[in-house]
């Protein structure tokens, strides 16, 4: 039997290793919440700032009188139209709804079928007081990041910059109908094409499949995408890649560097391909 001396000098090893367990346990804990939820975070904080600078510009656009004082005759022109006037975030579609005297006005982008159940849809609103007329009011924006916005963005990038650019995209895995919520990624298995000469419009990856929803992208031509991915699916990292065309290419396999605008270049289209993500 151990003697007293003899426990009590067993008592602080003890201790000494029990604190060292608690700590290991601590770090692991934090470490797993820097790994696993720093990028929610991250997002939740993008979507609600550029839902901010989308309603501060609102509120200081040709809509208004003076800031915050909304023009009924102004909202009367854009009514229920899918466009985003005055005011466009890159990445961020949005609706804004203006409330006031008894009278509602919506325009912008607001996901459909497809944006809503079949993507990975993010999505932040905010509430600001406004007037009508000199009434008061509501003005509630709300942000959309899903496929077609970010495919949107991805082009207005490449035609504007003059750049290639790329955007991760995944296909759902079997069973699933849609990406999961928290993937940083576009779906891959789509259709993208124009429409009168103003709107991207998406839908299923097949020939005869009807364009369900569109976001206003004016003033950039971009060839029709449909995704033919038998030889990718056993891939996992893709990439949505955006190319600045100086003139028209047939397809993605017979694409032409020389084709390709430099900064120098005129941009006439936006070819979209998807390539496979390069091996390290």
């Amino acid at each position: 039997m151990a003697t007293q001396e003899e426990s009590s000098g067993m008592m602080p090893d003890f201790m000494f290793y029990f604190l060292l367990v608690i700590i290991a346990l601590a770090v692991g804990y934090f470490i797993y919440l820097a790994i696993f939820t720093f990028q929610p975070v991250i997002d939740l904080q993008r979507n609600a700032r550029a839902t901010l600078e989308i309603s501060e510009n609102l509120m200081s656009s040709p809509l208004t009188t003076s800031k915050a004082v909304f023009s009924s005759a102004e909202l009367d022109k854009i009514d229920n139209k899918i466009v985003e006037p005055y005011v466009r975030h890159c990445a961020y579609g949005y609706k804004a709804e203006i409330e006031s005297g008894g009278r509602k006005w919506i325009f912008g982008y607001e996901p459909r079928d497809f944006g809503r159940y079949f993507d990975s849809l993010k999505e932040h609103a905010l509430k600001t007081p406004v007037s009508v007329d000199g009434k008061p009011g509501t003005l509630t924006v709300t942000t959309y990041e899903n496929t077609i916005t970010s495919a949107s963005c991805l082009i207005q990038r490449a035609f504007v910059l003059k750049k290639i650019e790329k955007w991760p995209c995944k296909i759902p895995t079997a069973g699933a109908v849609s990406l999961p919520r928290e993937t940083r990624a576009v779906r891959c298995d789509i259709k993208l094409e124009k429409q009168r000469d103003d709107f991207l419009c998406i839908g299923a990856a097949v020939e005869e499949a009807p364009l369900v929803e569109c976001r206003h992208l004016p003033g950039i031509q971009v060839q029709k995408f449909i995704f033919k991915g038998k030889k990718f699916n056993e891939i996992k990292d893709m990439f949505l890649v955006a190319y600045p065309l100086k003139r028209y290419a047939d397809s993605c396999e017979n694409l032409n560097p020389a084709d390709i605008a430099g900064e120098k270049d005129d941009v006439v289209t936006v070819l979209l391909c998807i390539e496979e993500a390069a091996k390290p």
